[in-house]
């Protein structure tokens, strides 16, 4: 998850702005990985709220970033009920493609997780080098 942000040290004023991918805070990072999962899961804020023991309200509210702080058993338990551990819900790739990789499969629900895994074994098997052609004519 990046944010980007314009580099405005430039020399010439008719150059383009670059842009710097920047990793978004853990707690913006946490919160948008939770948010995917709600939503690619189908899982409800009042079915989340009733799994950690909170309730509808406070998972908007932590969701909407106007809970300042939690604690580190209620994000195991927020990863739990989505099947992932702590360390999936904190970690943050430092590459952009494999950040956005390792989210897209962690949105995914179990069987789709396994049919992706399948077909990524299967590409990684068949990745063997072609064969040169040799001919007795050289």
């Amino acid at each position: 998850m990046y944010m980007y942000f314009v580099y405005t040290a430039r020399t010439d004023p008719m150059e383009l702005p670059i842009l710097i991918p920047m990793a978004l805070p853990l707690e913006e990072q946490v919160r948008a990985r939770i948010k995917a999962w709600v939503t690619s899961t189908e899982v409800t804020q009042a079915t989340l709220a009733m799994r950690i023991g909170r309730d509808q309200v406070w998972v908007s509210r932590y969701l909407n970033g106007k809970v300042e702080s939690i604690d580190l058993d209620t994000l195991q338990k927020i990863a739990a009920v989505f099947e992932h551990s702590l360390h999936a819900l904190l970690e943050a790739p430092a590459d952009p493609a494999e950040a956005q990789l390792v989210e897209d499969w962690r949105s995914l629900r179990p069987k789709s997780r396994a049919i992706l895994s399948a077909l990524a074994t299967d590409m990684r098997r068949s990745r063997t080098p072609p064969r040169s052609r040799r001919s007795g004519h050289e």
